[in-house]
């Protein structure tokens, strides 16, 4: 722990440097950025140098503070790291200011640009990096959603930003958005060309896969008993099994197998739902451990005897009884499979959101396109 003595004197120390100015100012970074920028001019490269400093502290003790990095070095690597991968906007917010300016280029407009990319990065990554904690916290998708969201405001920042701080004719504004949409466009059909995609792992809906890691160990799934035919005297028995989707029951060839399947699933889920860090996957796996149990209590006391037959035939075994399983435990089952489906449509609605830039970004509408819709009706024609 840090003595008194010690707190105050960094205290001083911080004031000395104008450390707090330079945090007050982010309001106008984010609100009133022909402010901050007309500030910017006017303050010393030693000042200049201290606001960076101080926005990659601001940054760094974010990292700490969310548990993200466990040093301060770490979470220098970390910016660095970033800063690098997301050097692409740096060199796009330069190449459109050169081409804006292209009969009186600035030199110091240029740096400008650059720095302006850098704070995009160190002081915006941090609300989006909140709001994917919330999101994993709360198990709300409307978070993942602003998260997404803070993306397209950044993009919004590096066309708008320019020409209210950087560029004070209104050709050159004109010339930059224009050169700007083109240089994004290019870039799409690029990464499309060549199969890059976006660093997008921190956006995983870290929820939907922990429930299919632990998913994977079931060998069930949604498959359930949903006839049964037997014999009169009830010596012989075959069951039917299904899944929601499936439009015919299929018999297997070994029921034992099956219902050992099915028990060895029921010890799986016991093991596995205390393990799981999201409550949604919780309520999930052990509604599913309701179902499984349902169905080997009623195949174990053979609750099936007393539904009403639906079909008598002769077979091989003799005259044979068709009858449904149980009700419940297939109602169960498509409740189960309906809450997939609901999870699924959740994160494809939250990430709807990206849909935004497809109003500055053609070139990803007709990817879109493409891919939802014209390669879609291709597969249907096959």
């Amino acid at each position: 722990m840090m003595s008194f003595d010690e707190i105050q004197k960094w205290k001083d120390t911080a004031i000395g440097l104008k450390v707090h100015q330079h945090i007050f100012s982010i309001a106008d970074f984010y609100f009133h950025p022909a402010v901050f920028w007309k500030r910017y001019d006017k303050l010393s490269n030693k000042d200049k140098a201290i606001q960076f400093g101080t926005y990659v502290a601001l940054f760094v003790l974010i990292l700490l503070c969310c548990g993200v990095v466990s040093s301060a070095f770490e979470g220098i690597k970390v910016v660095l790291m970033e800063l690098l991968r997301v050097s692409i906007c740096f060199v796009l917010i330069i190449l459109a200011l050169m081409i804006a300016m292209y009969k009186s280029i600035s030199k110091k407009v240029i740096l400008k640009g650059l720095v302006l990319g850098i704070y995009l990065y160190l002081l915006f990554a941090p609300i989006q990096l909140l709001f994917l904690l919330i999101f994993r916290n709360a198990e709300s998708y409307l978070f993942y959603a602003l998260a997404l969201l803070v993306s397209i405001v950044i993009d919004i920042y590096v066309m708008v930003v320019p020409c209210i701080a950087f560029l004070p004719k209104k050709d050159e504004k004109w010339k930059y958005v224009i050169a700007g949409i083109l240089l994004a466009s290019l870039c799409d059909v690029f990464c499309v060309k060549f199969d890059i995609r976006e660093a997008d792992g921190v956006y995983r809906d870290v929820i939907a896969q922990e429930r299919f890691e632990m998913g994977k160990s079931l060998q069930t799934a949604y498959r359930i008993p949903t006839m049964v035919a037997t014999t009169i005297d009830q010596s012989v028995t075959r069951y039917f099994f299904s899944t929601p989707i499936d439009t015919v029951s299929t018999m297997d060839a070994n029921d034992a197998e099956y219902f050992a399947q099915l028990q060895a699933d029921i010890d799986t889920l016991k093991c596995i739902i205390p393990q799981m860090e999201y409550r949604i996957n919780q309520d999930f796996f052990n509604y599913a451990y309701i179902l499984k149990k349902s169905i080997l209590f009623v195949h174990k006391n053979r609750i099936y005897r007393y539904n009403p037959v639906v079909k008598r035939q002769y077979t091989e075994y003799g005259l044979m009884e068709w009858r449904a399983f149980n009700d419940e435990c297939e109602e169960m089952n498509k409740n189960l499979i309906e809450t997939e489906i609901k999870y699924i449509e959740k994160f494809e609605r939250a990430q709807s959101v990206k849909c935004i830039r497809f109003l500055y970004r053609p070139f990803l509408l007709w990817t879109f396109i493409d891919e939802r819709y014209i390669k879609g009706e291709e597969h249907e024609d096959e």
